[in-house]
């Protein structure tokens, strides 16, 4: 098709099976030739893309162990995408004064509330934790309210079987350890409460740590035994008393 002197011809070959609507083009003359004029045959090189990690962005940006593995050569220099993306906080120093009697340094963290309630109907859980020791106890509880009851229970409990009374207690700064009832009781017990800062409950690491433990160990209880998932707190309460009988690191 050759074009006459006051025509103008313009081509778009995916107009008809590329668009979504071809509605678009509805008051537009549509005329399909065999032919297309291609101008004079010459070409001019505009510019030319060049991508710097094509193996690692098609296969969503791996580690260079993956390309490795795959026989594919290494990114040579620093991809954006990942640096931005795969950023994360680094971890907290998690190194605590070592203790070297029972009690005098205890820790404690609350989880939950948890979506699915146990069959028994807790929700939460209240972890406290003897330093020197490792050694655990786990109360249920179905609202965090309950908080303070039971770790009075714990408390008492643990300090008549070590025959030792508790001198420190760290917790983050959770609703339920910043009221004035967890206050009296350390004025009237003559303990020290330590807060983590605000906000940064990583800085209550130790007791974070065993409550990732313990789940991760129930996690495996469970899938070993196939339970449902509403047995929770009864394989939290197993890994609990595993961990109590094994030999502390």
């Amino acid at each position: 098709m050759q074009p006459t002197s006051n025509q103008i011809v313009i081509y778009c070959g995916s107009t008809h099976h590329m668009l979504i609507n071809i509605k678009f083009f509805a008051n537009h003359p549509r005329t399909v030739r065999s032919k297309v004029a291609t101008g004079d045959s010459q070409s001019r090189l505009m510019s030319i893309g060049i991508e710097k990690h094509p193996w690692h962005n098609r296969l969503g940006h791996p580690a260079a162990s993956v390309l490795k593995n795959l026989g594919l050569p290494n990114i040579k220099t620093p991809c954006l995408i990942c640096e931005i993306n795969k950023a994360h906080q680094l971890p907290f120093n998690h190194d605590f004064a070592p203790v070297h009697n029972h009690m005098d340094s205890v820790h404690i963290g609350l989880v939950g509330p948890i979506t699915l309630a146990s069959v028994s109907g807790f929700k939460c859980l209240l972890m406290i934790v003897d330093q020197s020791s490792s050694f655990k106890i786990m109360k249920f509880l179905k609202r965090k309210s309950e908080s303070f009851d039971q770790f009075f229970i714990a408390k008492n409990f643990m300090e008549n079987q070590k025959n030792r009374t508790m001198k420190k207690l760290t917790s983050d700064r959770g609703g339920e350890f910043v009221k004035e009832k967890f206050k009296k009781l350390a004025e009237d017990c003559g303990f020290i409460h330590m807060l983590s800062r605000p906000n940064t409950p990583e800085y209550n690491g130790y007791a974070e740590r065993f409550n990732q433990i313990t789940l991760e160990k129930a996690r495996c209880l469970m899938s070993m035994a196939n339970l449902p998932n509403q047995y929770w707190a009864e394989a939290v309460n197993t890994s609990i008393f595993l961990s109590n009988l094994s030999p502390t690191p």
